[in-house]
């Protein structure tokens, strides 16, 4: 999926994949790049259409959608006698719907972690064997 995305009275053709998030505003939707940058996407782009193209994301509320793979970290904070539950990622923090199961956030989180623990072994050069 091809996106006409809008940034400083300029604008350019990005493929969402290269988005690390999304999310709503007002009636716009914003793309948000691994760097953190934000840019302003084509009038008529919607979550749902973007959510049925690219299939690595994860709803955390009503407006937002990130990548799986930008997930790090879930902080539970106690206001009163609620319980606020916010996702960090790579690219900011978002709050989690009340609705959404915090199970499968914590599972995408360990995932990640798996994958960023993974045993990587140096390059060693034929001498040195």
């Amino acid at each position: 999926m091809i996106l006409k995305a809008f940034r400083d009275a300029r604008f350019q053709y990005v493929k969402a994949r290269d988005f690390a998030a999304f999310k709503a505003d007002s009636k716009y939707v914003i793309g948000i790049t691994p760097d953190g940058r934000e840019w302003l996407l084509d009038e008529g782009t919607t979550l749902k259409s973007i959510e049925a193209v690219l299939l690595d994301l994860v709803r955390l509320n009503r407006g937002v959608l990130v990548k799986r793979s930008q997930v790090t970290e879930l902080i539970r904070t106690k206001t009163g006698n609620n319980i606020a539950i916010t996702v960090m990622t790579t690219v900011g923090e978002f709050k989690l719907a009340r609705r959404n199961c915090v199970q499968s956030i914590i599972e995408i989180i360990e995932h990640n972690l798996r994958r960023s623990n993974a045993r990587t072994y140096p390059m060693e050069s034929p001498d040195e064997l």
